[in-house]
C-alpha cells in the first residue's frame, strides 16, 4: 500500500481505517501501514483488502489480514519507512505460517 493517485494514504485508529491527504501527516495516535516494496506483494495486497473492507477470497488472504490486524492490537507502531516495512512483513507472514 502506498498514496493513492490522488495523494491520499489510509491510517488505522480506534478500531476503523479512515484516509487522509498525504500533505497532512498523521496523529501520534494513527497507525500508518505503508507497504511499497513490489517483493512484498502479498502482504500489500492483503493490506489493502483490509483498509477497503473487502472480504478475504481465500485461506491465505485471511490469515495475513489476521497478521496484520495483530501486529495492529499489540501495538507495534506503525509502517512507514522500509526497515520497519520488512520486520512488519515477516511478522504478518510468520502469523501466516502458524495458522496453516
Amino acid at each position: 500500500m502506498s498514496f493513492d493517485k490522488d495523494g491520499f494514504y489510509y491510517f488505522w485508529r480506534n478500531g476503523t481505517w479512515f484516509m487522509r491527504h498525504c500533505d497532512r501527516g498523521p496523529n501520534p495516535e494513527d497507525v500508518v501501514l505503508l507497504v511499497e516494496d513490489p517483493k512484498n506483494k502479498v502482504v500489500c495486497d492483503a493490506l489493502e483488502k483490509l483498509q477497503q473492507g473487502i472480504p478475504a477470497d481465500s485461506e491465505t488472504t485471511k490469515h495475513l489480514m489476521e497478521g496484520i490486524l495483530k501486529w495492529i492490537e499489540e501495538n507495534r507502531g506503525g509502517v512507514v519507512d522500509q526497515k520497519q516495512e520488512e520486520i512488519f512483513v515477516k511478522y504478518v507472514l510468520n502469523h501466516m505460517r502458524q495458522r496453516n
